[in-house]
């Protein structure tokens, strides 16, 4: 396993009001806090799953590339050389806990290192845990989250055009987010949007050129806009 030295993006623990300032000092004292109460108990599942999150979390959309490190917000960061030991530790160890009311399981475990070998640059490590993830049956949110890395891990994977990869990361869009068609109502997720997808699988039909599902989804965005939202309807 190749351990290279590389900066990333540390999740921001929201605090209504905060300073940049503050937010990094309260992510380093939970941070501490967090490493100190693993000195008694070192393996201990959920602090261990509690410290990737407050230290590996990062954004993912489609235009994502392998390799590109982000940046640590405190330069005085040194690389947390544990993150994939403790990745590691949790998948050999098949461990399932309740994190705030959700099961945190191997599907979590095997995104969250596919993640981290991306960001390195490991792909080919990558996409095998993203596939694993995705065979263990995820919960619908996080089948989302795995379904936009696969499709990144395609839409990047050359340097130049390639309508077979697009043709993949749309499938995995697909996955997540039925065909069109006209003959059936607009899908709605929520009162604000009615595609989460809908920038990527624009993009993604247009680069795949699906020129016909291209029109069709167009048209049905434009009934949806057309028709009166709920709170519309509401006297």
């Amino acid at each position: 396993m190749k351990f290279l030295s590389f900066v990333f993006f540390l999740c921001v623990i929201s605090a209504a009001h905060a300073q940049p300032g503050d937010i990094m000092a309260m992510r380093k004292a939970k941070l501490q806090k967090v490493e100190a109460a693993l000195q008694s108990d070192p393996t201990n599942a959920s602090l261990l799953w509690e410290r990737i999150n407050i230290v590996f979390k990062p954004h993912f959309d489609l235009y994502k590339r392998a390799g590109s490190r982000e940046r640590f917000q405190n330069s005085a960061a040194a690389y947390p050389y544990y993150i994939l030991e403790d990745l590691d530790y949790l998948i050999a160890n098949t461990t399932s806990m309740k994190v705030r009311n959700k099961e945190v399981s191997l599907v979590d475990y095997y995104f969250r290192r596919g993640q981290v070998y991306y960001i390195l640059g490991d792909v080919e490590y990558a996409i095998q845990d993203y596939l694993t993830a995705l065979e263990l049956n995820p919960r619908y949110e996080l089948k989302r989250q795995i379904c936009l890395s696969i499709a990144a891990y395609y839409y990047n994977l050359d340097e130049n055009y390639s309508l077979e990869n697009y043709e993949k990361a749309l499938s995995y869009i697909d996955l997540v987010m039925p065909k069109e068609d006209l003959a059936k109502s607009y899908v709605h997720y929520n009162s604000l949007r009615s595609d989460h997808f809908e920038r990527e699988k624009i993009q993604l039909l247009k680069a795949s050129q699906k020129t016909a599902r291209l029109v069709t989804y167009l048209q049905l965005s434009l009934i949806h806009i057309s028709e009166p939202t709920r709170l519309g309807m509401i006297s």
